[in-house]
């Protein structure tokens, strides 16, 4: 026998002798799956017991956050009716005989009396933040309307103006009753306007509103809404 023949004889003797390998017993298996049940029932109880026991407080709503602060209710709508209806009684249109009557028929009175109100009506209210932006947008809304209905009435008689200068006679005659129309309608609006101003100049004294409060994306604040904060200083501060 060659010396090759003896080391295959050799290499086949080991691997007859080898134990045969064998997988996992069962014993060894359901001992796995008893440990990993063991684990998840562990890490379940103490999830449980984590979740059962003391929460810190739920942080309140928006509005019960403002428990310091007096809050816009159902009868402080009804006190602004109130004020409304007076301020409409009050109303004397035919002081403005030449004002145009889609204004003077009580809609813009209506207007600047409920702004007024509200910005007069619980006060201590607009020291929270979000009372306050909702007084802001209510300011600006009325600003644009203002500013709408006297570009408006501008602009409605531009034309008559062009033809009066061109023409003359009956039609300049009619352009400058349209322009004396349009001044009183104005001077209207900017009587009426007097008592909202007032209310914001009010709310500027105790420091709760400045013209900075209606600066416009950076372009600053509108002429009409500076002329109220104008030369007002804060003597009373309301929010502390």
């Amino acid at each position: 026998m060659s010396g090759r023949d003896v080391v295959r004889a050799m290499r086949e003797n080991v691997e007859l002798n080898k134990p045969a390998r064998r997988g996992p017993s069962l014993d060894m298996v359901l001992s796995f799956i008893a440990l990993a049940t063991v684990i998840c029932c562990a890490w379940v109880a103490i999830d449980k017991f984590l979740l059962s026991g003391p929460h810190p407080p739920q942080q309140p709503s928006a509005r019960m956050a403002l428990a310091e602060h007096p809050v816009w209710e159902e009868a402080d709508d009804t006190s602004c009716t109130r004020w409304v209806r007076k301020a409409r009684a009050e109303d004397n249109p035919d002081d403005f005989p030449l004002a145009n009557p889609a204004i003077t028929g009580g809609g813009y009175v209506a207007l600047t009396a409920n702004l007024a109100c509200r910005a007069s009506v619980k006060v201590a209210r607009l020291c929270d933040a979000e009372q306050k932006a909702e007084l802001v947008a209510l300011v600006k809304d009325y600003m644009s309307r203002r500013d709408i209905i006297s570009l408006g009435l501008e602009v409605q008689g531009a034309p008559m103006k062009v033809m009066g200068s061109m023409v003359g006679g009956e039609v300049a005659f009619g352009s400058s009753v349209y322009d004396m129309t349009m001044q009183e309608t104005l001077a209207y609006m900017d009587f009426h306007h007097q008592r909202v101003a007032t209310s914001l100049r009010a709310l500027a004294t105790g420091g709760i509103l400045s013209s900075d409060d209606f600066s416009f994306h950076g372009f600053g604040v509108p002429e009409t809404l500076a002329k109220i904060f104008d030369g007002v200083a804060v003597t009373k501060p309301a929010c502390g």
